[in-house]
């Protein structure tokens, strides 16, 4: 009589359907939603937000510690958890630096954003239009994108504040800037005295001075 074998079921995983999506803003949610990096770098996002914008309020209730409150008598304490407003120190006037950096915030955040927004308004004009009329105006924008991107940031940064701010700050840094280089041309143009090679040279000291052979000091 023979025997009949039956083979194991295997159970096979399946895979997450995705739902119909609506519309693009439903798909982003849908995607966001199922990203725990995201999330956590939102919720981070909205802390940051929600404290620098409750600044007032936490200083007033919480940190009983004006924005511009001096104690000289204070000054450079390290960080102290007595107090709330002692928690992160105070600076060279006595002033609670953590309540400094809940204004502070507010500038960062603003600066952040400004800068993000006008990026984002100046790009894609620039990109749409670019691409909608092509031609003379797609070559002058690729030229002016691929001419930006091959200046170091750093000087791209000092050129725009020396040429679009004016003030004393910036004139100031101009000047500084100027006045670097104009120092540096200075030391180039400037004659190298006597015997300075000479001097650089590994046994320069058992020799006499540059242009005369001296007397060989032995080892």
């Amino acid at each position: 009589m023979a025997t009949e074998t039956i083979a194991p079921q295997l159970r096979v995983p399946v895979a997450e359907t995705r739902r119909v999506s609506a519309g693009l803003w439903s798909d982003a949610v849908w995607r966001v939603r199922r990203d725990p990096t995201t999330l956590v770098a939102l919720l981070v996002i909205v802390l940051f937000v929600a404290v620098a914008l409750a600044a007032d309020f936490l200083a007033a209730n919480f940190f009983h510690r004006a924005f511009s409150q001096q104690d000289i008598l204070s000054s450079y304490e390290k960080p102290d958890g007595s107090e709330p407003w002692r928690w992160l120190g105070t600076d060279e006037l006595g002033r609670s630096q953590v309540v400094r950096l809940l204004y502070g915030a507010r500038v960062s955040l603003f600066v952040g954003g400004f800068g993000a927004l006008t990026a984002l308004v100046i790009g894609l004009a620039a990109g749409v239009t670019a691409g909608y009329f092509r031609g003379w105006w797609d070559d002058i924008v690729v030229w002016l994108v691929t001419t930006l991107n091959s200046i170091p940031r750093l000087y791209l940064l000092l050129i725009g504040r020396c040429g679009f701010f004016i003030g004393s700050a910036a004139s100031s840094d101009c000047e500084a800037g100027q006045g670097l280089r104009d120092h540096h041309r200075g030391l180039a143009d400037e004659p190298v005295p006597d015997g300075f090679w000479h001097s650089l040279q590994p046994d320069a000291h058992r020799r006499g001075p540059a242009g005369t052979a001296g007397h060989r000091v032995p080892p």
